[in-house]
């Protein structure tokens, strides 16, 4: 749960820095909702045991 937070916040500041550098800026609250959304897939996607 603790590197879920973590994931999470990482994505919404890299999100937010992406986002002054852009000409045209998304609101703020889409891009912070799209990095909650993001985050339990990444984590999902790599911690997942691999098949091989």
């Amino acid at each position: 749960m603790l590197a879920l937070a973590g994931l999470a916040l990482v994505l919404v500041v890299s999100a937010l820095g992406i986002n002054k550098l852009l000409p045209r800026r998304a609101p703020t609250w889409l891009l912070i909702v799209v990095a909650l959304a993001l985050a339990p897939v990444i984590l999902y996607v790599v911690t997942r045991p691999h098949s091989a």
